[in-house]
């Protein structure tokens, strides 16, 4: 498979992550002892399998798990949590814009190469903080952008390790983050605490996942932290 086409490199990324989960799960091996096996095999909670992607991407690609803040949704209205009517819905945006002001602090809980936080600066929401474990992706963000957006800031840091003060943000987005990491299980936890560690009381946490409430809400942010009250749509 030709190495320069840029969907034969995603589908072998692929191919390295579901053989180094299907080993780890099978050998209950970390994520380190998965690298070290022969072959190229990885899992998404390793960061220098991200460095290794972000090292063969152009500083213009993008890719959003679970769509961007203008994909076009299939809902036409959801009732937002704490309010009584349904709301109307186009696209994804309109599904965090209840829970958004545009002069609070926002945590971007592993921004990667999405263009979700770009188009959030755009629409006025301008306080937010992008964090990631890939310097290369962080650099390319930062040379592409920060002349244009110069409130939004880029941060190397490991969601579970956050270096912030305690209740130091209105909202903590999590866009497939959790998701990526959660074959780790202590690594899901530490993340979890870590993003309730620094949201203000009253503060939410968004969490935009492929799982279920019983296995999101339940299964991991319950476990890791006293949450409040939770709500899924």
């Amino acid at each position: 498979v030709g190495g320069g086409d840029s969907v034969s490199r995603d589908l072998l990324a692929m191919v390295s992550v579901v053989r180094g989960t299907l080993y780890q799960k099978s050998n209950k091996l970390t994520d380190e002892q998965v690298e070290g096996l022969e072959g190229n095999s990885y899992t998404y909670a390793n960061p220098r399998y991200w460095d290794d992607y972000y090292n063969k991407t152009s500083s213009e690609e993008k890719f959003d798990w679970y769509g961007s803040w203008d994909t076009a949704v299939g809902a036409s209205s959801f009732t937002p949590y704490g309010r009584g009517s349904a709301q109307p819905v186009a696209v994804f945006g309109d599904m965090l814009r209840p829970y958004l002001e545009k002069d609070k602090k926002i945590l971007m809980f592993g921004c990667g190469n999405s263009d979700l936080s770009e188009k959030m600066y755009v629409d006025g929401y301008e306080g937010i903080v992008n964090i990631d474990i890939s310097e290369k992706l962080l650099d390319n963000l930062r040379s592409r952008l920060q002349a244009s957006m110069p409130k939004m800031r880029w941060l190397y840091m490991n969601v579970s390790a956050l270096s912030f003060h305690d209740g130091e943000f209105d909202v903590v987005i999590d866009k497939g983050t959790l998701d990526a990491i959660e074959a780790n299980r202590p690594l899901l936890s530490a993340a979890a605490a870590e993003a309730h560690r620094t949201l203000r009381p009253g503060g939410y946490l968004l969490s935009v996942t492929f799982n279920g409430p019983e296995v999101r809400r339940d299964g991991q942010l319950r476990k890791a932290a006293a949450w409040g009250e939770c709500f899924s749509h």
